[in-house]
């Protein structure tokens, strides 16, 4: 019952807030200073969690004017892991062509322990210096305006 009110309470939370771009920018750049990479001449992004995926791209392609051709990707497998498989499922995740995907990388694995249902874990990059460096300013400028820093 709890969880039901939970989610009944956040529902009207989330279709209450408009979402200007800017309020969407905002959004992309907190889960990139989550998850992603502090280099600001270019975007990574790495999870093994397809949701938190999706929802940085959707973000981000909501947010910014993208050339989806600066997008790679890279998988991180275990031994057990069909690379085929595992490519066309971020794929669809990402809506980034496997094309554009690097070969993947192949962790060590002891062979001792295998996560059942585990996808792999993914970095997302996008090859763009100006987004880069907006999203970390706007993480910043968020930061000071708190008092944080």
């Amino acid at each position: 019952m709890l969880r039901i009110a939970n989610e009944a309470k956040a529902y009207e939370i989330i279709k209450n807030i408009p979402l200007s771009k800017n309020h969407i920018k905002l959004c992309c750049a907190l889960m990139w200073w989550c998850e992603g990479n502090k280099n600001s001449s270019f975007l990574r992004f790495t999870s093994s969690d397809a949701t938190l995926i999706g929802n940085f791209l959707s973000l981000l392609r909501g947010g910014f004017m993208l050339d989806e051709s600066k997008f790679r990707a890279l998988v991180h497998l275990h031994a057990y892991h069909k690379e085929d498989t595992q490519k066309k499922f971020w794929s669809q995740v990402t809506k980034i062509p496997i094309s554009q995907f690097h070969r993947s990388f192949q962790k060590k694995n002891s062979g001792k322990r295998t996560k059942e249902n585990y996808p792999g874990c993914i970095a997302v990059s996008y090859y763009d210096v100006t987004i880069a460096r907006e999203l970390e300013a706007l993480y910043n400028e968020f930061t000071k305006s708190r008092g944080v820093r």
